[in-house]
């Protein structure tokens, strides 16, 4: 029999529970690279300083104000953090390690963050934490749930599957709750970090990053990371924001419902995107009509990125994905494209004022651009973010003053 585990544990449930006034942590996934810019997000839309860590975000927030958590448009998914253990003693053999985190279950105390989850999710039927609630239940009225593991680290004598499997097994032995993988009520989260766990529960049902969009192309943006690169070319009211290759439109429907006060124009060049684009608006649209909501307006057109049909001088920000090699075009037409087209952007852009915001994975090609381009644009930042697996820049230029 392996010895005890002994846990430094930093509890965000059973201080909260006894203390009303105490907030609730809650954790945010974000596009890595972009976790700085979803903190100003936080800032600005909860009034709360979020801190940031690879590939997420944190910050607490009282209950009341929960649902304000809606506003935020950069973060893929939420959950509350419902007991952390720091330093979790993991001796490397595979059934003693499992066995430490099956244990973890009857020392957490759950109401808490199922406190938070209800109250997010709406969820109406009570949830039995305790042996009198639980034998007084019908087990069919007892809520569904599952486990997620995410594991992060090379010393543990387990796979993650097999440590959702064993904290589940818990779970259901210790609350009795139905498990359902495909429709649970309640998902689990047990992030285990090298030596730190922290077990939590999603607030979101789906990663966020899927909405507004229902005609999806190849290389289709996810509406997070669109988001994020508007934010990103700050742009304000009465600005010209233009998107002159623009897919299925994620761009221009982020920039549209989330600056209104802006006028949004994109285009592609061909027939296909641009069908796509206007079909996604039209179902946005027809959304907001079902909610006795003002439409929004977005001008698509069919052109050539290198011959824009626009006035000298007339945008103030363009925000576009560019195609590269592996998923769009090929490199060496792109080399071509890349130039020929910031020439003609810059063209429209207006000078000293206008700016650009532009995401690639061809790094090689979009350097040699800028140093052809140094006399129309100027770099003045570039993120590097994790978009698929692949490593992409997402690239902040300003216009340079006219000669």
């Amino acid at each position: 029999m392996a010895a005890p585990m002994e846990n430094n544990v930093v509890s965000s449930g059973s201080t909260i529970s006894e203390d009303k006034s105490v907030n609730a942590i809650i954790v945010a996934t974000v596009t890595t690279g972009f976790e700085r810019l979803a903190c100003d997000e936080c800032s600005e839309k909860l009034g709360v300083e979020a801190t940031p860590r690879r590939g997420r975000i944190r910050f607490e927030l009282p209950l009341s104000q929960l649902q304000k958590v809606h506003s935020l448009c950069g973060v893929d998914n939420l959950f509350v953090v419902v007991q952390e253990f720091e330093n979790h003693q993991f001796i490397e053999e595979e059934e003693a390690d499992l066995q430490s985190l099956s244990d973890l279950v009857t020392t957490i105390d759950w109401s808490t963050g199922i406190k938070y989850w209800q109250s997010y999710s709406k969820y109406a039927k009570s949830v039995p934490l305790t042996p009198e609630e639980i034998s007084e239940s019908d087990h069919a009225t007892l809520p569904a749930f599952r486990v997620s593991c995410h594991r992060t680290g090379n010393k543990h004598s387990f796979q993650s599957p097999q440590a959702a499997s064993r904290f589940g097994g818990s779970i259901n032995d210790y609350f009795h709750w139905r498990v359902d993988l495909s429709n649970s009520d309640i998902d689990v989260l047990l992030n285990i970090t090298d030596n730190d766990i922290l077990v939590g529960i999603a607030l979101t049902r789906e990663s966020m990053h899927r909405r507004n969009i229902k005609h999806f192309g190849s290389t289709t943006l996810r509406a997070t990371l669109a988001y994020m690169m508007l934010r990103l070319g700050e742009i304000q009211l009465g600005d010209v924001v233009c998107d002159p290759m623009c897919g299925c439109g994620a761009i221009p429907i982020e920039g549209v419902l989330n600056w209104p006060g802006s006028l949004h124009l994109c285009g592609d060049g061909n027939e296909y995107p641009c069908s796509h684009s206007l079909k996604n608006i039209t179902a946005i649209n027809e959304t907001r009509k079902e909610q006795n909501r003002l439409p929004v307006s977005v001008d698509i057109v069919q052109w050539d990125v290198c011959q824009l049909p626009l006035k000298t001088n007339s945008i103030d920000v363009f925000v576009s994905d560019l195609p590269f090699g592996k998923r769009s075009g090929t490199r060496r037409r792109n080399w071509d494209l890349y130039h020929r087209g910031l020439v003609e952007m810059a063209r429209v852009c207006k000078p000293e004022t206008g700016r650009a915001v532009l995401l690639t994975h061809d790094k090689k090609c979009m350097m040699k651009t800028l140093s052809l381009c140094h006399n129309l644009w100027r770099s003045k930042r570039t993120i590097w973010i994790n978009q698929g697996g692949l490593r992409a820049g997402v690239y902040l230029l300003h216009r340079a003053k006219a000669s």
